[in-house]
């Protein structure tokens, strides 16, 4: 039966007339992979606390709430005060020096710089965010040397993906189990990374909750100031155990991506211009 009292709806840029769409009963298809529903039980089915949905945690990155982002970029602010930052210097000079050892042990052989500067920003968020240095950046063999560019191709990839014009199609395919499909394809690195991660993950946290005086004795990383900073808004913690390791690791993602960037082209334009040191 047709609707014609409903006049229009907005969609995108675009606006379009409901009037020639058909309606069974508080149901319309809109398009072809599209149907609205039109009553106030079915908000609480789809939005609801115990919907059949997605509920992995947002974190900073993908939050979409102009307010909700807002805060949580106050939240997360917890780590990076001068006292955080003073006390991060220790892990962070510790790993430096050590780099800088290494290259020059071996500074007769080419390097790839891009990838040194990934090991050593690894290693240094991994200490800093989840309590334990993988050590990437020594010699010998190591399975997780390679996982800064297993990072960045990830990257890569999920950015062409959310440009391309099968973007629906992508998440369409999400809500119908395609990341468990993925799941199966998953690198094996990144498969022990993962349980390496929430090993130490698991460890921090419980030395942090048996620590005395809100952790004043111990360990003073990332994670530390974290796991004791409050919400403003409601004075409790402001993150749960599963939030803290979900804004740990979008740390190590976005320090991968920028402060290796930021060192390899400085040993580029640096090697090249010696005049300027």
């Amino acid at each position: 039966m047709q609707r014609p009292d409903i006049v229009t709806f907005g969609y995108g840029s675009a606006t379009k007339s409901m009037s020639t769409h058909l309606f069974v009963g508080n149901i319309c298809r809109i398009q072809p992979n599209e149907i609205i529903f039109n009553t106030p039980s079915a908000y609480q089915s789809i939005y609801g606390s115990k919907a059949n949905r997605d509920m992995r945690i947002a974190n900073t990155l993908v939050e979409t709430d102009r307010a909700a982002h807002a805060h949580k970029k106050r939240l997360l602010a917890a780590a990076f005060t001068e006292k955080a930052m003073h006390t991060a210097e220790d892990f962070v000079v510790q790993h430096v020096d050590r780099w800088c050892e290494l290259l020059v042990d071996s500074h007769e052989e080419p390097k790839n710089m891009a990838d040194l500067a990934n090991n050593l920003v690894f290693d240094i968020m991994c200490d800093l965010a989840f309590g334990k240095s993988f050590d990437t950046k020594e010699h010998g063999e190591n399975q997780l040397r390679k996982m800064p560019r297993v990072f960045d191709n990830y990257t890569s990839f999920m950015y062409k993906i959310s440009r391309s014009p099968c973007f629906g199609t992508w998440l369409w395919l999400k809500s119908m189990g395609l990341d468990a499909a993925l799941e199966r394809f998953k690198p094996k690195t990144m498969s022990l990374l993962t349980t390496l991660i929430g090993d130490n993950m698991r460890r921090r946290i419980k030395e942090e909750e048996d620590s005395p005086e809100a952790g004043e004795h111990g360990r003073k990383d990332i994670l530390h100031y974290l796991f004791h900073s409050k919400d403003p808004k409601t004075g409790d913690p402001a993150y749960s155990k599963e939030m803290l390791a979900t804004e740990a690791s979008l740390l190590l993602t976005g320090a991968l991506g920028t402060t290796s960037n930021t060192i390899s082209a400085f040993f580029f334009y640096a090697n090249r211009n010696p005049h300027s040191y």
